[in-house]
């Protein structure tokens, strides 16, 4: 969760010690894992759902699930021993995966905000340009992005910088490189997403929209002629309010509340060398919520998704009790 708190390398780490933040975590992983593991399966059985604007959903959920799988659990233990009970190299590897996947996590919240503006504020240019390529390729150039900034940070602190029996990125010997990777990362697209929603209500209320439709499956804005989603059957198509919209709006509501407390905490941090454990764990249980409220979100908002979600698992339990019978 963005940086770690140091290990006492001289206490013992022979027994856990379970507290409320561990207990917390691991309920919430996973319950995290269920819902983003049934969502995204649902996706990738359903074709007819990875539309374009789809793909910064589905990077969104496959995030948060390999964040839940390779990440949360080392958390935990880092939560329960006071020394680091794992080997450096695991450690370097923890400490990647943590920060890439916050920040990609945290910044795929800013993709699905900058595409609304650009469907709201250009529809002509969103209907030409926009196709499941560049939002593959958005998506791709995202994790570049974040590892461009990350890495050599994680890089230097495996080297030169980390003592035996410690896991945890020290950001005083590289100051500067962390202090930018924080703002760039985690800061600025936070503030980018929270200021851009109000202008994205205002350019909604001037649009004409006598031209908008929009796809139960794309679940995006679309134009009459050339679609979001090229495969969406003619008939499937109709004329309602947007489900990205709502979307974007109970995403900018929940980061708003869960990313918030803990970027506050470590801005303070790095400025005025200040940390409160109590705030620590509440904000870290509120950013385990984040992830777990995404799927739900989707789930709700989308009737495509509920319906095929229904039909995947009907089937597939289906399948199971005609096994069981056969047998």
């Amino acid at each position: 969760m963005f940086c770690n708190v140091s290990f006492n390398i001289t206490a013992d780490c022979s027994h856990p010690q379970w507290h409320f933040l561990p207990v917390c975590s691991t309920v919430l992983t996973f319950l995290i894992v269920l819902c983003n593991g049934a969502v995204l399966i649902t996706f990738f059985r359903a074709r007819i759902l990875t539309t374009p604007f789809n793909v910064y959903l589905l990077n969104l959920l496959l995030t948060n699930l390999l964040h839940a799988i390779l990440v949360n659990p080392l958390d935990i233990a880092a939560m329960l021993f006071p020394r680091w009970p794992y080997s450096s190299a695991t450690c370097t590897l923890y400490l990647y995966f943590q920060r890439t996947g916050d920040a990609v996590m945290i910044n795929s919240h800013v993709l699905i905000c900058v595409n609304r503006l650009w469907a709201v504020a250009a529809p002509l240019s969103y209907r030409l340009h926009h196709t499941r390529r560049l939002a593959v390729t958005l998506c791709a150039g995202l994790w570049l992005w974040a590892n461009s900034l990350l890495l050599p940070q994680i890089v230097q602190d495996a080297l030169f910088v980390r003592p035996p029996g410690v896991c945890h990125l020290d950001v005083r010997p590289q100051w500067a490189l962390a202090v930018s990777g924080h703002f760039l990362l985690f800061v600025f697209p936070l503030i980018l997403m929270i200021t851009s929603y109000p202008l994205l209500l205002c350019l909604r209320r001037r649009r004409p929209r006598r031209i908008y439709q929009e796809s139960d499956f794309g679940n995006s804005f679309q134009m009459r002629g050339r679609c979001d989603s090229e495969d969406i059957p003619a008939p499937a198509r109709r004329k309602h309010r947007s489900k990205a919209f709502t979307i974007l709006t109970l995403l900018t509501v929940s980061v708003t509340i869960c990313w918030s407390p803990l970027l506050i905490l470590f801005t303070m941090t790095f400025f005025m060398d200040y940390f409160d454990s109590a705030f620590y764990q509440i904000g870290s249980v509120l950013f385990l919520l984040e992830p777990l409220c995404d799927p739900l979100y989707f789930a709700i908002v989308l009737h495509d998704l509920r319906k095929a979600f229904g039909l995947t698992f009907a089937t597939t339990s289906g399948v199971e009790s005609t096994s069981s019978a056969v047998k």
